[in-house]
């Protein structure tokens, strides 16, 4: 029974730390986009001064180009910023990971009633169990799997995550692979989009 409480306590730890993980880096993404979305506006009223100074010349077809790519690349990205609902998931999946943490604590609780000879009723048991399911549908979204290897990477060297030897089940390279595919797996969409404006601008001038 102390072991089953154990393992609910250690995965609402876990679920709780993933979900705060994926808060973190989806606003960073509603970071990210809204800079896009100010950067590629302005660059668009730029492209479109410069083209209207240079009227008295011959007219240049790239800059006609730019001026499309840059309001295609603007609509997509007011699309994905839109549909993506950034913010809103952040803040779901955060106060998700708070009740998860508040629920832990009680856990904590019960366990130490347990050390002090308390005896709990399967009743209870199956009580706790059914409450931790409920909150974590609570939220509507989900956590990514790179947000729960990154929490792991945090807490590699915790007595969950460590092998019989006492050494972490975790190793370098792994854990450092696991950060920065946490850290850019939102901004690969934006890089993309970028790389393409700078290529672009670079073989017009």
């Amino acid at each position: 029974m102390k072991s089953f409480i154990s393992d609910l306590r250690r995965r609402a730890w876990r679920t709780a730390g993933a979900r705060y993980n994926a808060a973190r880096r989806l606003r960073r993404q509603e970071a990210v986009s809204n800079v896009s979305l100010a950067m590629l506006s302005v660059l668009s009223i730029a492209v479109s001064v410069v083209s209207m100074a240079n009227l008295s010349e011959a007219p240049n077809v790239w800059w006609d180009a730019l001026s499309i790519v840059l309001g295609v690349f603007l609509l997509a990205t007011s699309l994905i910023v839109w549909k993506s609902a950034y913010g809103e998931k952040a803040g779901a999946l955060h106060r998700n990971a708070e009740e998860l943490t508040a629920y832990r604590i009680k856990l904590e609780s019960v366990l130490a009633r347990m050390n002090s000879g308390d005896v709990l009723e399967m009743s209870e048991v199956d009580v706790l169990r059914d409450e931790y399911d409920y909150i974590r549908k609570l939220c509507a979204y989900n956590h990514e799997p790179c947000d729960d290897d990154f929490f792991i990477r945090q807490h590699r060297f915790s007595e969950e995550f460590r092998l019989g030897c006492g050494c972490s089940r975790v190793g370098f390279w792994r854990s450092s692979f696991d950060a920065i595919k946490w850290f850019c797996a939102p901004l690969w969409v934006f890089v993309v989009i970028w790389l393409t404006v700078v290529l672009l601008v670079c073989f017009i001038f």
